[in-house]
């Protein structure tokens, strides 16, 4: 059962449509986390910047 995240986009990056919003994570590597929202979009975060939620 996957956790649900929130993502935590640094305020230098103006990407901030994504900021709060809540992903699931469905793959990961060392560095990146695949996600998946609630409408079915995958994309792509750095781990760092999903905190649980």
């Amino acid at each position: 059962m996957p956790s649900e995240y929130i993502v935590r986009v640094p305020k230098r990056y103006r990407s901030c449509k994504w900021n709060g919003m809540r992903v699931q994570i469905i793959e990961e590597d060392e560095a990146y986390a695949i996600t998946i929202n609630q409408k079915g979009r995958k994309l792509r975060f750095y781990k760092k910047w999903l905190i649980p939620a």
